[in-house]
Parts: C-alpha cells; sequence; structure tokens
C-alpha cells in the first residue's frame, strides 16, 4: 500500500491530508483521510521534523493498514 500525504499551512493551524491506495496505476483510493492540528510550529528552513512531521504523525495515527511506501509533498 502506498500512502501519499501533503500538509497545508493556515493561520490557525494545519490540515494533513493522505490518500492510500495499492499501486501506482489505481485510479481509486483505498482510504482517504485528513487531521487537523491546532499547534502547528514556525517555518524553520532545515527544521522540517518541527513543523510538518506532528502533522503527519496526527494523519498516520487514523491509517486502518500500514504502508509499504510513503509519499510525503515537502515542496
Amino acid at each position: 500500500m502506498i500512502f501519499a500525504t501533503d500538509v497545508h499551512y493556515q493561520e490557525s493551524g494545519a490540515v494533513a491530508a493522505g490518500v492510500m491506495f495499492r499501486k501506482w496505476q489505481d485510479a481509486r483510493s483505498e482510504q482517504i483521510l485528513t487531521a487537523e492540528v491546532a499547534d502547528v510550529a514556525e517555518y524553520v528552513p532545515g527544521e522540517f521534523y518541527q513543523r510538518e512531521l506532528p502533522c503527519l504523525l496526527a494523519l498516520l495515527d487514523k491509517l486502518k493498514k500500514e504502508p509499504t511506501c510513503i509519499v510525503v509533498d515537502g515542496f
């Protein structure tokens, strides 16, 4: 299973979203999740783990199945 993720930041926190699918060619998802995080660290270049990681961990906690691959949109 592949789990693709991204995080959207707002003034009041962040929303992490993820889509679980079996193969890269799949047209349908197995699971779609979101997680809202109220307390988000300020952006500091090179310190991804402080800002984005807590949001992604909140999302991963909701998964029904463990992924074999996690794709993080870090742009």
